[in-house]
């Protein structure tokens, strides 16, 4: 069954125009009133802690579930053979759906966000989960680009992942290159060809579409489209699929 993932109200629709900055009507609040709501994924049924509503605060977006995360998920349990006994790490969780699926298959799973109230939203839908989880889950602040905080990770991980996965993180192009700086970083802690991020991609404006494969191509990273995962989003107004990427083999 495909998840209902997807918020009903995407806030970049009916902006009027490609510009970069997504839309968000006034009426828009930011809240810590959470309702607990239910994501059928596959077989899995998830419970998590989230806003109804968006936010006026680019910061606090990680409060509501997006579309991209979705596309995410349902790539991830067509492929759960992947999700096998292997570390993930999840930048932009937000409340941490997709994680919390990876938590039911992997050995390890590091949930990231860069805003501490979302970060407590986040560990309480950990705590959520009960026993459903297969795999140890851990709560870190990383704000991309940061060179504490991602000094952090590598630190504290020093092994590395085996996927790196985001959902519906490049809703503003002034992110995309701290984004790939970090995800580049977190890559080089293993060696070449294995780590891939797994990226849910959600086309709102061509700008950010452009901007992403330029700054693919400049940092020498392999992107494809997953076969079988673009899909028609809010009403038909944008699309989404899933980008699997990787650095080019003979990078190091």
């Amino acid at each position: 069954m495909a998840t209902e993932a997807a918020i009903d109200a995407d806030p970049s629709i009916d902006s009027g125009s490609d510009s970069e900055e997504p839309y968000f009507d006034a009426s828009f609040f930011v809240d810590e009133t959470y309702v607990e709501k239910e994501f059928v994924v596959g077989a899995h049924t998830i419970k998590v802690l989230c806003l109804q509503c968006s936010s006026t605060d680019y910061d606090l977006t990680g409060q509501l579930v997006w579309p991209g995360a979705g596309i995410l998920n349902d790539y991830l349990v067509s492929h759960s053979n992947v999700l096998d006994g292997v570390s993930v790490i999840e930048l932009g969780s937000g409340v941490g759906l997709n994680g919390l699926l990876c938590a039911r298959y992997s050995r390890h799973v590091v949930m990231t966000d860069h805003n501490t109230t979302v970060l407590k939203v986040m560990k309480k839908n950990v705590e959520l989960q009960g026993d459903t989880l297969q795999s140890k889950v851990d709560c870190e602040e990383l704000d991309w680009g940061n060179e504490v905080h991602v000094g952090h990770i590598k630190e504290t991980y020093p092994d590395g992942f085996d996927l790196i996965l985001g959902a519906d993180i490049c809703y503003h192009q002034s992110a995309v290159k701290p984004l790939f700086a970090t995800v580049k970083a977190l890559m080089e802690l293993r060696p070449v060809g294995s780590c891939k991020f797994i990226l849910g991609y959600v086309s709102r404006f061509k700008s950010n579409d452009i901007a992403v494969n330029a700054e693919v191509q400049r940092l020498k990273m392999d992107i494809c489209e997953a076969p079988g995962t673009r899909k028609s989003l809010a009403g038909g107004a944008h699309e989404g699929w899933v980008y699997e990427i990787s650095i080019k083999p003979d990078q190091s």
